[in-house]
């Protein structure tokens, strides 16, 4: 499972820009009920604490990084903050694609105190397991490797789940993937 990031450290530090951190301004408040039960939507104006997401230069990373076919951008597919408290997980899956060229979901951690990890089932079959840094990337092709995030025993994870594609035509699984709600506990 590709993690983005620079040559040197593996990922893509958003440090250097102190209004990339996650204050959790702009939530609506269906958003942050939502939030309770452990997913919510990003539906504000631009936040500095996302913009960097939006950047023209963060999606050049990310294509040149990624490998990826076409130039990505941000997709208009809401931005998710999901937090995994003690029992939560998500089983494996494939994500949809949800345009009509493939879209990468990126998955930014920004706190992880949980000894929850992912992991992932490369192309042979063989399986991969991944603890999240705080202030990390990690990337999964829509449809490609089957993936899950294992129960939260303790501590708590907290992410924003984003997809950037080079498509603005959507798929059925755009609507179908808007009413859907995170994994419960």
């Amino acid at each position: 499972m590709p993690q983005v990031g620079s040559s040197s450290t593996g990922r893509l530090s958003l440090e250097e820009d102190s209004s990339s951190t996650y204050t959790g301004e702009g939530l609506s408040k269906t958003a942050a009920a939502q939030a309770a039960r452990g997913a919510a939507t990003y539906e504000g104006p631009h936040s500095p604490s996302l913009e960097v997401f939006s950047r023209q230069a963060t999606a050049a990373a990310l294509t040149q990084r990624l490998r990826a076919r076409f130039p990505l951008f941000l997709s208009e597919f809401p931005i998710e903050l999901r937090q995994y408290p003690k029992g939560a997980a998500m089983p494996w899956h494939k994500d949809e694609q949800m345009f009509a060229s493939p879209q990468w979901e990126i998955i930014y951690t920004i706190d992880n105190s949980s000894d929850s990890t992912t992991e992932w089932r490369d192309e042979s079959g063989k399986e991969h397991s991944l603890w999240t840094e705080p202030n990390s990337l990690l990337a999964v092709e829509a449809e490609g490797w089957e993936h899950r995030v294992l129960p939260v025993r303790k501590g708590v994870r907290t992410i924003l789940k984003l997809a950037f594609t080079s498509s603005r035509s959507k798929l059925p699984a755009f609507d179908a993937n808007l009413g859907r709600e995170a994994y419960a506990a």
